[in-house]
């Protein structure tokens, strides 16, 4: 199984490019958007863009560490350096408080990026939950009994749709210990 490096820079640029674009933008969505971009990244290129480890929750696919550092943003009542990014509302809205740093995205991630926001983002809470409920996390939510399950990255390459080349391409990668986010 390929594993990949999350890369918390390109993770927060990700996080504010994604609240730039859709305004008043809540966790469902914008965790939807993120992971439908890496689906497609994933299929062209043979890498994510962010690299985050996803769960399969009851709505869908989470990436993990986003949520965690998006849940100690809106925490009130604790200090975090990631305040100095976003608002996080109560009701789970992101707000963005600086710009993305736009040096963190190669071309393919900000193509991706925005191919992802325009096709999910009039789409209703139910149909991202429909759309999102695919193999790799029907799987990992049947293995869950009751706890967070994180969704394997070799279902989520196939789902991804990517071509035996690019499947090879991230098989050697791997093998050579090579990977990083670009």
């Amino acid at each position: 199984m390929p594993s990949f490096r999350y890369n918390n820079e390109k993770a927060i640029a990700a996080v504010l490019y994604i609240s730039k674009k859709v305004d008043g933008i809540r966790f469902h969505k914008l965790f939807k958007i993120l992971y439908f971009a890496e689906l497609k990244h994933l299929a062209k290129y043979g890498r994510p863009i962010v690299g985050d480890q996803y769960a399969a929750m009851e709505d869908g696919p989470v990436p993990s560490t986003i949520y965690d550092f998006l849940k100690q943003a809106g925490n009130i009542f604790r200090a975090s350096k990631f305040k100095a990014f976003f608002d996080v509302s109560v009701l789970r809205t992101v707000q963005p408080k600086t710009e993305p740093d736009m040096d963190q995205f190669s071309e393919t991630d900000i193509v991706c990026l925005d191919q992802s926001i325009e096709e999910n983002k009039k789409l209703s809470w139910a149909e991202l939950k429909a759309k999102s409920h695919d193999f790799a996390w029907t799987k990992a939510w049947s293995k869950r009994k009751g706890k967070k399950e994180d969704m394997s990255v070799d279902d989520i390459i196939k789902v991804s749709g990517a071509s035996e080349e690019i499947k090879e391409y991230m098989a050697q990668v791997d093998r050579y210990n090579a990977y990083k986010v670009a």
